[in-house]
């Protein structure tokens, strides 16, 4: 069985010395096959009322909990219909409670309503062309991505690595682009060293109009 802890984290001013409280673990009363059981989970979010949404990867399926980790309710499945799965990559909280979920190998975003039980899913047709592991939400129906293509250090398409925003119910890009590799490009690093080397991507929304993008690049530094 896979659980999730949470911890309560203090950081003292005067010597730099973290405190971490434990409070509680999801999933740890629930018997293997039970709705909410955690099969191996990738991922977590939080909605308005501090309700707790764990992707499972395994079981396909996102799971809904209360504040303190108690199950509510699950949405999903595997397959390739609507709200069906092939990999749960990332899932993200939008301003009005709807569930994001991105499924990088279906090249889709889906959409649900958890409380009216609904779901719509958005197909994008330059996901086959690129690898794509972030989501976040932005206001008005829109969401960032980054996009990793095939570029290389030195290349000069912005369009391979760079940041990305589209619109739900849009195919294409709909901003310009953002690069976000320059780092890694002034320093001649191959891209090729960093696969298996902790190389990946975080994206959280700041307000709903900004986010904050980073990357690790070889040796684990953040840029």
């Amino acid at each position: 069985m896979a659980s999730l802890f949470f911890f309560c984290a203090s950081l003292q001013a005067q010597d730099m010395s973290l405190e971490v409280e434990y409070l509680f673990t999801v999933g740890e009363d629930l018997e293997f096959g039970e709705p909410g059981y955690l099969y191996n989970p990738v991922g977590v979010s939080t909605d308005s009322h501090g309700n707790i949404i764990v992707a499972d990867h395994r079981g396909r399926a996102i799971h809904k909990y209360t504040p303190d980790g108690k199950y509510l309710q699950s949405v999903g499945a595997q397959g390739r219909g609507p709200g069906e799965f092939n990999r749960i990559t990332e899932i993200a909280v939008d301003e009005n409670d709807n569930l994001l979920v991105l499924d990088r190998f279906q090249f889709k975003v889906a959409k649900f309503n958890m409380e009216a039980g609904s779901v719509e899913e958005f197909i994008y047709k330059d996901m086959p062309d690129m690898t794509t592991m972030t989501l976040a939400p932005l206001k008005n129906d829109k969401f960032a991505t980054i996009y990793v293509g095939s570029g290389v250090p030195g290349s000069t398409d912005v369009t391979a690595n760079a940041l990305r925003v589209y619109e739900l119910g849009e195919e294409e890009n709909i901003s310009s682009h953002f690069p976000i590799f320059k780092y890694q490009f002034d320093n001649k690093i191959p891209i090729e060293e960093n696969m298996g080397r902790t190389i990946g991507h975080k994206l959280i929304s700041v307000d709903g109009n900004r986010v904050v993008a980073g990357h690790t690049v070889y040796k684990g530094n953040l840029f």
